[in-house]
C-alpha cells in the first residue's frame, strides 16, 4: 500500500478533529460552565483537550511529507523550486483570502466595522494597512491584529512552503543525519521552532518510504484472518502508543521530541485503519478534504458568530458534531462555488505563468 493523497487527507481528518476538540474546550471555556463533560471528569477532560495542540505537530508533519512526497515525483532542477514554492504560496494566499472576505464580511455584518475590527480608533489609512498585512496571512511576523486569532499558523505555512525544499536538498546530500542534527538545532522562527523536528520527521518518512516498508512487512502473509488479527494489532498498538507519548507530553518537558514522533504513530495507524475499517477511513479522509477550510472558518463560528448556537446543548459530544457538521457544510458550499466560478482554473493558470516567470528570470 502506498502512502497517498487519500491516506494524506485521512491524516489531515483526524488532527482537524483534534483541532476543533482543543479549541472548542480550552480552559477558560470550559471555566465558563457551558460544557458538560460527562461521563469524563472536568480535570481529564480539559487535560486531554489541552494537549490535542499535538494536532499543529501533525499538520506540519504531514505538510512536510507531502511535498516532499512531490518532490521525490516530479524531480524538479534546482533553479526552479522557487518558483514552484512561489506558485503554491500564491494558491494558499488565494484559498485564504477568499475566507478572510467571508470574514471580513461577517464582522461586518455582525456590528463591526473595519476601524473597531483593527482597534485603530479613526486611522483609516492604518485600518486598511492592518487589513492588507491580515488579508495576505502574516499579521503574525508583523505583530499586527486579526480578524482571526487562529490564524498565527499562517505564519508557519509561508516558511515551510519555502524552508521544506531547502531541507529535502539537504537531506539528499546528507540523508538520516539531518534528522539527528535536528534534535539539538532549531531554527530561528519562534512558531515553527517547536515543530521544526516534527517537520523533518515528515520529510526523512517520505524519502525513506518509511510507511511502505513498515507495512509490507507482514504483507507476504497468505492467510488473510491472521494477516487482520496482526494489522488489529498493530492499530492498537498505534492508538497505545499516542496515548502514552500525548500522557508523557504532559508530565514532561520533551515535548519537541515527542510531537515529532507522535505523527508517525498516527500516519500509520489511518494505513491500517483503510485496510481493517475502509468506512471510516473514507469519513475521515472526507473530512480532511475541507481541513483547510475548516481551519479557516472555524473560530468565526464557534467563538465570534454563533458561540450561543454551537454550545446549545452543553453536552460536549453534541457541541462537537454541531461544529464539525456546520464547517462541512459551509467548506462544501465554500468549495461548489470555488468550482462553479472557475477560480481553481484560473489560480492553475496564474501558477503556472509564476513558475515560467520564474524560470525565465533564471534563463536570463
Amino acid at each position: 500500500m502506498i502512502f497517498d493523497r487519500k491516506l494524506s487527507n485521512s491524516v489531515k481528518g483526524i488532527a482537524i478533529i483534534w483541532m476543533l476538540l482543543h479549541h472548542l474546550f480550552a480552559p477558560e471555556i470550559l471555566k465558563e460552565g457551558i460544557v458538560d463533560t460527562a461521563p469524563f471528569s472536568f480535570e481529564k477532560f480539559s487535560c486531554l483537550c489541552g494537549q490535542l495542540k499535538i494536532c499543529v505537530a501533525i499538520f506540519v508533519f504531514i505538510t512536510a511529507f507531502g511535498i516532499t512526497r512531490w518532490f521525490k515525483k516530479v524531480q524538479p532542477q534546482k533553479d526552479k523550486l522557487f518558483g514552484y514554492s512561489l506558485s503554491r504560496c500564491f494558491k494558499l494566499e488565494c484559498n485564504f483570502l477568499i475566507i478572510y472576505i467571508l470574514g471580513l464580511i461577517g464582522h461586518i455584518l455582525f456590528g463591526e466595522g473595519i476601524l473597531e475590527i483593527y482597534n485603530v480608533n479613526d486611522n483609516c489609512f492604518v485600518a486598511v494597512l492592518y487589513a492588507l498585512i491580515d488579508a495576505m496571512g502574516l499579521n503574525t511576523q508583523f505583530g499586527t491584529p486579526s480578524l482571526n486569532a487562529t490564524w498565527w499558523y499562517m505564519s508557519i505555512a509561508h516558511f515551510m512552503i519555502f524552508l521544506i525544499p531547502v531541507l529535502v536538498v539537504i537531506y539528499e546530500r546528507i540523508g538520516r543525519l539531518l534528522p539527528v542534527i535536528v534534535l539539538f538545532v532549531g531554527i530561528p522562527h519562534p512558531h515553527l521552532n517547536p515543530y521544526f523536528f516534527a517537520l523533518v520527521m515528515g520529510i526523512f518518512s517520505a524519502q525513506d518510504n518509511f510507511f511502505e516498508r513498515t507495512y509490507d512487512v507482514f504483507s507476504q502473509i497468505n492467510s488473510q484472518s491472521v494477516k487482520k488479527f496482526i494489522r488489529g494489532l498493530e492499530f492498537m498498538g498505534c492508538v497505545f502508543a499516542v496515548l502514552l507519548l500525548i500522557y508523557l507530553r504532559r508530565q514532561t518537558n520533551l515535548t519537541y521530541y515527542i510531537d515529532g514522533i507522535i505523527p508517525f504513530f498516527v500516519c500509520y495507524a489511518c494505513m491500517i485503519l483503510k485496510d481493517i475499517f475502509s468506512f471510516l477511513h473514507s469519513v475521515l479522509e472526507f473530512i480532511g478534504m475541507y481541513s483547510m477550510n475548516i481551519f479557516f472558518i472555524h473560530t468565526f463560528i464557534y467563538f465570534y458568530f454563533f458561540k450561543e448556537f454551537i454550545y446549545w446543548s452543553k453536552n460536549w459530544m453534541l457541541i462537537f458534531m454541531t461544529l464539525l457538521a456546520v464547517c462541512l457544510l459551509v467548506s462544501v458550499i465554500i468549495e461548489c462555488i470555488k468550482k462553479w466560478s472557475g477560480f481553481y482554473s484560473l489560480i492553475g493558470t496564474i501558477s503556472k505563468r509564476i513558475e515560467e516567470g520564474d524560470q525565465k528570470l533564471h534563463n536570463e
